[in-house]
């Protein structure tokens, strides 16, 4: 009986051995300059089909608490929501954000789901860093269970999630990163709106190009708001009602991307700054 005993406590603890966690400091660790985006959808019958919104996060501050068990960080965010219908306009919104991660020594928690389903967690390398996934089993013996897959990735953030609700008339969610670049180290693709927009019949053009000190704002689009997007999709300058030229004797050498929001229309062109 003994024997048996030893090899069960053997047996468990190699189980809980191999366990893999991720804490609230290896998850919130950010750099100022890291640029994140994500994508939300919603949709039903299992799938996130409805018009997405893109979120694009770039980490300007951080700073901790006296006792160093508090970060915080300032965040740009740039809020974009896909056109819902052929010819409707899109939506673009920048904001800042200000947020705080405390208890960094401690493993993440993950958001309580009611399910009639034992979770499972699973650890494995993904999106260029560590993932934790906390997610609900399949299993023949619950009625209309939900399923959902709620992850956190290391330097990342999270909880990134999908979610699908069959009881609830199959309403499904679904919020993933689908890019990140911190501090060079380039993971995913990234959703650039001005690019997106440029494949469509609103093209800007611009001069001069390449341009060197200032670029010409065409007359029909004086008065509208402009944004300036380096290459790797960060917002370099916004100008509200703008008129005639715009300088960019500052700006570092490289691909910009301008966009135009007149009334409810958007122009995007692309130039050169040498």
């Amino acid at each position: 009986m003994k024997n048996i005993l030893l090899y069960l406590l053997i047996y468990f603890c190699a189980i809980t051995g191999t366990t893999q966690t991720l804490t609230y400091g290896q998850i919130y660790n950010f750099e100022v300059g890291d640029i994140f985006q994500s994508k939300y959808a919603t949709g039903n019958n299992g799938i996130a089909w409805g018009p997405p919104t893109y979120y694009t996060d770039s980490v300007v501050s951080k700073s901790w608490s006296n006792l160093n068990d508090t970060v915080f960080y300032t965040i740009k965010r740039q809020i974009y929501v896909t056109p819902s219908g052929p010819g409707l306009p899109a939506q673009i919104t920048d904001t800042t954000i200000n947020v705080f991660y405390t208890h960094l020594g401690l493993d993440y928690i993950f958001p309580n789901q009611s399910s009639c389903l034992m979770p499972s967690d699973t650890f494995y390398t993904g999106y260029c860093s560590n993932v934790w996934e906390h997610h609900s089993n399949q299993d023949i013996n619950c009625f209309e269970p939900d399923i959902w897959h709620f992850k956190v990735i290391e330097g990342a953030g999270g909880p990134y999630y999908y979610k699908f609700y069959i009881s609830g008339f199959g309403y499904t969610y679904e919020y993933e990163l689908t890019y990140y670049n911190k501090g060079g180290i380039i993971c995913g693709s990234f959703f650039n709106s001005v690019n997106e927009l440029s494949d469509k019949k609103n093209t800007l053009a611009l001069s001069p190009n390449p341009a060197y000190d200032f670029i010409n704002l065409p007359t029909e689009f004086r008065g509208g708001n402009v944004c300036i997007y380096n290459s790797n999709g960060q917002l370099v300058t916004e100008i509200k009602k703008a008129n005639g030229q715009i300088i960019i004797s500052e700006f570092k050498n490289g691909i910009y991307y301008l966009q135009v929001l007149k009334g409810n229309k958007i122009w995007s062109g692309k130039f050169l700054k040498n």
